[in-house]
């Protein structure tokens, strides 16, 4: 598969789920970003009788790049990083948000893959009572057909393995 062709299984798949838009051009490794948003409740008896609210929020940037190295993979956890920051909003029912950093690439370097598993940031809103953030990373190789991502990342790199390697029925 080329990385086109990837990116368009993908992001088929994660307009099923998400509000995503595709952006970019000639400039910008950035090919589309995505928004997924969750609120779960109890009440007691009636609606009215709302016992808790919690909204979580995914946001996601997919990145398309011939070669992954440590600068550009800093470079474009950043501009994810300050982007989803920017959509977020703290209230008393938020619950998280994630911001998610996926890049489609032919190869990566060593040391830009040692980066990307290693990856860790999350902040804490009013000591957690306001939630908190998370940022998830995911590669999808095509030189070797791996996928790899961060310790928080792990569910984002279960669905991308679904996706683009399903397993056949019966096997």
């Amino acid at each position: 598969m080329t990385r086109n062709e990837v990116f368009e299984k993908l992001y088929d798949s994660y307009c099923t789920w998400y509000d995503m838009e595709r952006c970019g051009g000639e400039k910008t490794p950035l090919r589309a970003t995505g928004a997924f948003h969750a609120t779960d409740n109890a009440y007691m008896l009636v609606e009215k009788a709302k016992m808790w609210t919690a909204h979580s929020n995914d946001y996601l940037y997919v990145f398309e790049i011939p070669k992954l190295t440590p600068e550009l993979f800093d470079s474009l956890v950043s501009e994810a990083k300050e982007s989803g920051e920017k959509l977020i909003h703290p209230g008393k029912d938020h619950k998280c948000s994630y911001i998610t950093a996926l890049f489609i690439c032919e190869e990566a370097e060593p040391e830009a893959l040692r980066k990307l598993s290693r990856y860790k940031f999350r902040k804490d809103f009013l000591f957690g009572f306001r939630g908190w953030q998370e940022v998830h990373t995911a590669l999808v190789r095509l030189d070797d057909g791996s996928i790899s991502t961060n310790g928080d990342g792990r569910n984002t790199g279960r669905f991308l393995k679904n996706v683009l390697f399903p397993k056949k029925k019966g096997s």
